[in-house]
């Protein structure tokens, strides 16, 4: 596929974050990730229009600046100027996932990276991140890490320990 301008500008930003410090900027390398594959799809589909992919690409952006505030995805869709149904279609289309699945995964995201580099209770990092409560963060992840947040810091961390550390 040839590349275009939006292209080479979206790869270029991943690889400036990723070189910069690719786990404390692991929540917008995701969000980029996802922007490049909904223009790599926009481009294989010539039908897609320029203004949904901005439009699906803005949102995004949106969702990851705000991962910490409960977001309310009918308010955002106002905000772009779209229908909430045809909003989670588009939205749908271009990244092959729901606006709030998108949001959780953002949110997971951020957890893992404060859980890995930080000593934040489980309480402060679920108010960080606009989770209801400290049980709905804990039952989120373990949902889709297959463990709880705790296991998962003792073990990811455990992981990056250098040999002979204790």
């Amino acid at each position: 596929m040839p590349a275009n301008r939006d292209l080479t500008h979206v790869f270029n930003e991943i690889h400036s974050w990723a070189m910069r410090d690719p786990l404390a900027n692991q929540a917008i390398i995701s969000a980029l990730g996802l922007q490049l594959l909904a223009l790599l799809v926009r481009e294989a589909d010539p039908n897609n229009s320029n203004q949904e992919a901005a439009l699906i690409q803005r949102a995004m952006m949106l969702m990851l600046e705000r991962a910490h505030e409960p977001l309310n995805m009918p308010r955002l869709a106002s905000e772009l100027n779209i229908g909430y149904t045809r909003f989670r279609e588009l939205f749908k289309i271009h990244t092959h996932t729901s606006p709030k699945q998108y949001q959780l995964r953002v949110r997971l995201d951020r957890a893992r990276d404060l859980l890995r580099n930080t000593d934040k209770p489980l309480k402060e990092i679920a108010q960080l991140l606009g989770f209801h409560s400290a049980f709905h963060f804990s039952y989120q992840f373990r949902t889709t890490q297959g463990l709880s947040p705790k296991a998962w810091r003792k073990q990811a961390r455990s992981r990056t320990k250098p040999a002979g550390s204790q």
